[in-house]
């Protein structure tokens, strides 16, 4: 939000310097002190382009849930607006870009967010898992060196470091069978 907020200001400042005219050299006239509209708008654009560049390279490494992304294709299409002429053609082909860029990032965000929440723990049922505590129906087990809850649907009298197999796993436990 933040990195979106600090876009907004940075186009708010090219606008700005397109549109007031500079005091330092004393009363002139705005045509002579300010800076062409043309030169603003290519600066305020290649801002926006390395500004949505550093989004979509944030949104990789932070957990925004597309937030960062959506503002870094934004600020993308405005900063080619702003440097290049924007005709009917150029807009269209921008919209398209930006259609199947907002797609790809939706299709990859709907792939993160679909995957198994507990990791690689599926794989797990099968193996040998080690008792660490038991207290006749749940305790805790030692499986490929973590910890885990786990339960039996049996009264099971098991000491620490004995060996059960794991049943079926769950989200944040394990079911056991003894060995």
């Amino acid at each position: 939000m933040r990195m979106f907020l600090f876009s907004l200001c940075l186009a708010l400042a090219g606008w700005l310097l397109m549109e007031t005219p500079s005091f330092a050299q004393g009363p002139a006239s705005a045509a002579e002190t300010t800076i062409p509209n043309e030169a603003a708008d290519a600066i305020t654009g290649i801002v926006l382009i390395i500004a949505g560049s550093g989004f979509l390279i944030a949104e990789a490494f932070l957990p925004t849930m597309g937030l960062l992304g959506l503002a870094g294709v934004g600020a993308i299409l405005w900063g080619i607006v702003l440097v290049f002429d924007p005709s009917f053609s150029v807009l269209l082909i921008l919209g398209a870009l930006g259609v199947a860029m907002v797609g790809a990032l939706a299709f990859f965000m709907a792939k993160a967010l679909s995957k198994n929440p507990e990791g690689e723990a599926g794989g797990l049922a099968g193996e040998t898992a080690e008792i660490v505590e038991w207290f006749g129906m749940s305790g805790r087990v030692k499986v490929m060196g973590q910890v885990w809850r786990a339960y039996s649907d049996t009264q099971l009298d098991l000491k620490p470091q004995d060996l059960v197999h794991i049943g079926k796993v769950e989200p944040q436990r394990l079911k056991i069978i003894q060995s």
